[in-house]
């Protein structure tokens, strides 16, 4: 892969990465447990996956947080919290 190729997906990922990080520590508030017990839990699950470096597994990893924030906002928006702790969110 080209410099320039690599250094364009970094940064897109990386903004990715950052937004999708933000999204569910907002969505993290409204979490049954409470909001310090969900930001532990999505900074390891976050940390756990800091030293992938293949851009398929990076793929996969952003692909992996939509599913859980929809799955996040599904639950909210049906008012089902309950049913939220039991899913495996992170």
């Amino acid at each position: 892969m080209s410099n320039i190729t690599s250094l364009h997906f970094q940064a897109v990922t990386h903004r990715t990465l950052t937004s999708g990080a933000a999204d569910l520590l907002n969505l993290g508030r409204e979490y049954p447990l409470g909001y310090q017990y969900f930001r532990t839990r999505l900074h390891t699950a976050f940390a756990s996956q800091a030293s992938v470096e293949d851009e398929e597994e990076i793929k996969k990893g952003i692909e992996r947080a939509e599913f859980v924030k929809k799955g996040m906002i599904s639950c909210y928006d049906r008012d089902i919290r309950p049913h939220c702790v039991t899913h495996s969110l992170i």
